[in-house]
């Protein structure tokens, strides 16, 4: 995430905390519908973690594809490590990579 984007979230945030603070917030509508344009939706929306499959790629060959707890109890990696090499793309320290199957 960029400088730019960063800063345009943290301006977002501080005016629905505004809008969330007045005191008319739930009788006036024009505030309630600001506030309710600015929530908006899920800005990175993620796939069920349930119905997610994991790849784990050595070499650039995939040497295992199963659910999130497979995956944590195969090659042992916490469940917040796992999270992060998803979000990264970035290898452990025994150089391998974790992939959402597409």
């Amino acid at each position: 995430m960029s400088k730019e984007q960063r800063r345009e979230r943290m301006i977002r945030r501080r005016r629905m905390v505004y809008l969330a603070e007045h005191p008319d917030f739930h009788t006036n509508p024009s505030i309630r519908a600001e506030w309710g344009r600015l929530k908006g939706g899920n800005d990175y929306p993620f796939p069920n973690p349930g119905d997610l499959q994991v790849e784990v790629l050595y070499e650039g060959e995939v040497i295992f594809t199963g659910d999130r707890a497979k995956v944590r109890a195969e090659f042992g990696i916490s469940h917040s490590n796992l999270s992060r090499k998803l979000r990264e793309n970035r290898p452990d320290r025994k150089k391998r990579y974790y992939r959402i199957k597409q």
